[in-house]
């Protein structure tokens, strides 16, 4: 294991492992055990509104448990873009006085009622080099494919109908 930060805290201890406090590039999070290039330890970035100075031992071991299980399964959690919920293909992003720590099933349900599932990625094919997918998507910029990890964007000719495998394989080409 990678020897830990100077600058890292040390909140306490759970199941003989240490919650740390760190700072990494997006912000303080915390982290349950030492750093291990073969297995990630579990993590969870602190809320907005939490000061690192006051975090507590078991505000981190609550941090440490999201995601939370709502229900009917819903769970509330922490990501990317902040506090958020997801049942399914629907997720709703918390405002105002909603946060994952005090939302209710009911509220949850309430939020999710209003919010539009995800429509699922259309298989278009497998690359014929890479043998990755080529899937067909809807995003906020309009459609667009996914082969592997990658995201290209229709022309605009072709966003009112499904691209073939073989224009979809073209689109990829001219993009690398």
């Amino acid at each position: 294991p990678k020897a830990s930060n100077p600058e890292d805290k040390v909140l306490g201890e759970k199941e003989g492992q240490k919650i740390y406090l760190k700072k990494g590039p997006y912000g303080y999070y915390v982290q349950l055990g030492e750093d291990n290039p073969k297995a990630k330890p579990k993590r969870c970035s602190l809320p907005k509104g939490c000061a690192p100075e006051d975090l507590t031992m078991e505000q981190a071991d609550v941090l440490l448990h999201l995601p939370r299980q709502l229900g009917n399964g819903i769970e509330a959690n922490i990501g990317k873009f902040g506090p958020y919920l997801k049942q399914g293909a629907k997720s709703k992003s918390l405002f105002g006085s909603d946060t994952v720590f005090n939302i209710t099933l009911e509220r949850a349900e309430q939020l999710l009622q209003n919010a539009a599932e995800k429509t699922p990625a259309k298989l278009i094919g497998v690359h014929p080099d890479s043998k990755a997918e080529i899937t067909l998507n809807k995003g906020r910029y309009g459609p667009y494919l996914k082969c592997g990890k990658n995201n290209y964007a229709l022309p605009r000719d072709m966003r009112d109908r499904e691209p073939t495998l073989e224009e979809a394989v073209k689109i990829i080409a001219a993009k690398k």
